[in-house]
């Protein structure tokens, strides 16, 4: 099913705020989780896949860097980021992940040992094209 998508993101730390994508964007759902296929604003027109659970949203780009991004409430978790100078491992803590018909939103640090090097908002704004 078609529906329209514009995600938002907000650099915590700094305040700049990014939008992300705002289209057209295909989604699956099953009774366990929710699939939703998009491409970016960026030059690249970065395809993005998410895997939306009650509980985990998994994030993987695929564009100039390829990267897998794994999301639960209060918990570290570990992705990888895939670029032309190889892959490596990054370091997520999620403060919060909320999941609701129609908006999806994580924020998250990027962790540097146990420092904060970075904290992120995303927001997800999923309707049907008529609403």
């Amino acid at each position: 099913m078609k529906q329209r998508v514009l995600v938002k993101q907000k650099n915590q730390i700094t305040n700049e705020e990014f939008l992300m994508a705002d289209g057209m964007c295909e989604i699956r759902t099953d009774e366990n989780k929710r699939e939703v296929f998009y491409h970016e604003l960026d030059a690249a027109s970065t395809k993005v896949e998410m895997f939306i659970h009650k509980d985990q949203l998994t994030i993987i780009r695929h564009g100039e860097v390829v990267s897998t991004l794994h999301f639960r409430n209060n918990e570290k978790t570990v992705g990888t980021v895939l670029s032309e100078f190889g892959e490596f491992q990054i370091e997520l803590f999620t403060r919060r992940y909320l999941c609701a018909n129609e908006t999806i939103a994580v924020e998250y640090d990027v962790l540097s040992g146990d420092e904060v090097s970075d904290s992120f908002r995303i927001l997800w704004k999923i309707r049907r094209d008529d609403a």
